[in-house]
Formats: C-alpha cells, sequence, structure tokens
C-alpha cells in the first residue's frame, strides 16, 4: 500500500510514498501507539517510506492530487478497507502567524477549489475531502507569495485484534511542503 502524490503543471509527476502496512497492523494489533480515533488519529510517519530526502516544492498553477493505493489483488488490503478521510492544510508561514487576524479571504488567495469538498474552519485549518475516486485536489493559484504549507493525510482502515474483533483505527501522516510562486510579489 502506498500515497501517491500527484503534482500537475504542463506534465504530471507522480511520487510514491510507501507504507509498510504489516508492521502497522502488527503495531496495532500488539501494542498501544493511540487512541486511533478521528479525535486522536494515530501518526503514521515512521512506517511512511520518503522515496526522496525532501517532498517536492509546489509552483504555481499546479493541480496536487493525494491518493491511497493498494494492491486489489491482495485480499488482506481488501479487508483492511483503507480509504481517505481527509487532507488537512494548515499555513506555517511566520509571515501568516504573525498576524493577529485570519483575513476572510486566506485559502482563495492560494487556491483554486471546489467548494463542495471544502472547509475552512475558524482555526485556519482548510479540509480537503476526497472526491468519489478516494482522491484529494486542489490546485494552486496563477501568482502568490511564497509560503509553507504543513498538510496531513488522514486515512482510516479497518484492523482485527489477535481476537478477530474488527475496530476502524484512524491516522495521519504530517509532512510539510513548500508552495513558491516564480514571479513572486514585492
Amino acid at each position: 500500500m502506498h500515497f501517491t502524490l500527484g503534482v500537475k503543471t504542463d506534465e504530471t509527476v507522480y511520487y510514491k510514498f510507501p507504507i509498510a502496512i504489516d508492521d502497522l497492523v502488527s503495531v496495532i494489533r500488539d501494542s498501544y501507539l493511540g487512541l486511533g480515533t478521528s479525535y486522536d488519529p494515530i501518526v503514521v510517519d515512521d512506517f511512511v517510506t520518503l522515496t526522496r530526502s525532501k517532498y517536492p516544492e509546489i509552483a504555481e498553477q499546479t493541480t496536487i492530487s493525494i491518493q491511497l493505493v493498494y494492491e486489489s489483488g491482495n485480499p488482506a488490503y481488501a479487508d483492511l478497507k483503507p480509504q481517505i478521510v481527509c487532507c488537512k492544510i494548515r499555513n506555517i508561514g511566520r509571515a501568516f502567524n504573525n498576524d493577529s487576524l485570519l483575513p476572510e479571504n486566506h485559502w482563495s488567495t492560494i487556491f483554486q477549489f471546489d467548494e463542495n469538498r471544502l472547509l475552512s474552519a475558524p482555526d485556519g485549518i482548510l479540509y480537503v475531502s476526497p472526491d468519489k475516486d478516494n482522491i484529494c485536489h486542489i490546485t494552486t493559484k496563477k501568482e502568490m507569495n511564497a509560503i509553507y504549507l504543513a498538510y496531513s493525510v488522514i486515512i482510516a482502515m479497518t484492523i482485527p485484534d489477535n481476537t478477530g474483533e474488527k475496530r476502524r483505527y484512524y491516522f495521519i501522516l504530517d509532512p510539510v511542503v513548500r508552495i513558491r510562486s516564480n514571479s513572486p510579489k514585492p
């Protein structure tokens, strides 16, 4: 099983981030990493392999897609019923966070998006729900200042314990990405 991060400008480039799913399931069955609820998901960063030394920079006018892919031929993975619950995006830039007020149109100055799949929460977090194909999509605007974003991918899987009792667990992956503009504003 792996995450695929698609970055589309003139052409689409895909980055694969494998998940050590067998190790994750084993640890969930034999230890306590946390509640694993939607309120308190288990951090899975240690179970995801970065195939590059860092996450890619995202340029202006780029469509970003995040998808959870599993081998459909493996019945063990199908039984887990993996799905993306949502992607969370936070602006972690110093300039943004030093402001005392959250601008009302903050996210619309950075992204073009489908209002039906987004929620801009009062705490400044942008939630992106997946489409019917279980893919989160968002597109950067044509011009913007360089900013740093932390995005999280929340996934859910049904994992049986050692007695066979099944439970739905929630997990979170927390990478950081820099979004830049080729024509920065002064």
